[in-house]
């Protein structure tokens, strides 16, 4: 599999883009930088935000600006958390890399990104759970520059990821098998980070392809590009898209916690479905830039793929471990990912 890591940057003067260094081993070079970074930013506004008497604050983290972080958002900006008994924040971390080293280093109590990315973790030994799935939906979707109608073109593309490892790599590469190629040979990976930035690269014609989640996938339809969400193969595919991650040991350590978690976010996805308005009014504020039309078209496709019991999909987990490269991926028991309260 050929991946490329680069870095891109838009001039401020004609908007051009102008490519930057390229890192051969994103992991081996960066893993400790992202660390040291992690525990150091979060760690301050963790102190920072309790004061030496107060209730202890725990940050929850997401990794991606998505509509599919809906129930985080709205459970952090009406309060159910505090209304639960936590005392929480929520911290963007950009990508599953630096959101796992938060939850490994104790920098983030609780994570929503993708379960996949935690499935990897806890294969390669990290002590991660995950606690909860309130969504199943494989909602990256494959989106082609204009003269790439057919799969077949899609040989010898680069393909825009948010990072290198995680959910959004092993979507793509589910979603190119199904389209009848080989994930690992026929295309390059680029990390090229949020969804906007991935759409800018793929307008410029640094890209080829990219994968993008409603409503960037609208926005990119209606700009003219091909997007592939109509895939018979993935019609029923149950894949643990948006999960709620914590360590293994602080679960251990605060049950009840990790219980009131789960109830937070079932209640957010309760409220989202009778809720439209101040939903849409919540999201706005982290999806700035996206239209009205763009947002309900996002909230009409959410509203089935969000569950009211957020419990993590045994079936989901054993998607992934069936697509994993990693050598313990084949034997491992789908049920040692997630902790006993959460499949009640």
């Amino acid at each position: 599999m050929r991946i490329v890591y680069e870095r891109l940057r838009m001039e401020n003067h004609g908007g051009n883009w102008r490519e930057g260094g390229v890192l051969r081993s994103f992991f081996a070079r960066k893993a400790f930088s992202v660390r040291s970074v992690t525990i150091v930013v979060l760690a301050a506004l963790s102190m920072g935000a309790a004061g030496p008497t107060g209730p202890t604050k725990h940050v929850v983290g997401y990794t991606s600006i998505s509509f599919a972080r809906a129930p985080v958002w709205i459970a952090g900006d009406l309060r159910i958390y505090e209304k639960n008994g936590i005392n929480a924040e929520t911290v963007f971390l950009r990508g599953g890399i630096v959101g796992t080293q938060a939850l490994i280093s104790g920098s983030a109590s609780f994570l929503a990104s993708s379960g996949s990315s935690a499935v990897e973790a806890i294969l390669s030994g990290a002590d991660l759970v995950i606690l909860a799935g309130y969504s199943n939906l494989l909602d990256q979707i494959l989106v082609t520059k204009r003269e790439m109608k057919s799969a077949a073109q899609l040989k010898g593309a680069r393909v825009a990821l948010n990072s290198l490892a995680g959910g959004s790599l092993l979507a793509v590469r589910i979603t190119l098998s199904a389209l009848g190629l080989d994930p690992d040979r026929d295309v390059t990976y680029i990390a090229l980070g949020d969804p906007a930035s991935r759409l800018t690269a793929l307008k410029a014609g640094i890209v080829d392809a990219t994968v993008l989640t409603t409503p960037f996938n609208s926005i990119a339809k209606k700009a003219g590009f091909n997007v592939f969400d109509d895939i018979p193969a993935l019609k029923n595919i149950d894949y643990p898209a948006d999960s709620i991650i914590a360590s293994g040991d602080f679960v251990a350590r605060e049950p009840a916690l990790a219980e009131r978690m789960i109830k937070s976010i079932g209640e957010a996805v309760q409220f989202y479905r009778s809720n439209k308005t101040r939903s849409l009014a919540i999201v706005t504020k982290y999806l700035r830039g996206v239209s009205p039309e763009d947002l309900e078209d996002a909230y009409v496709r959410y509203l089935s793929g969000f569950r009211d019991k957020p419990v993590p999909s045994i079936k989901g987990i054993q998607t992934v471990l069936q697509w994993s490269k990693h050598p313990k991926a084949k034997t491992a028991d789908p049920t040692r990912f997630v902790p006993r309260q959460s499949v009640k």
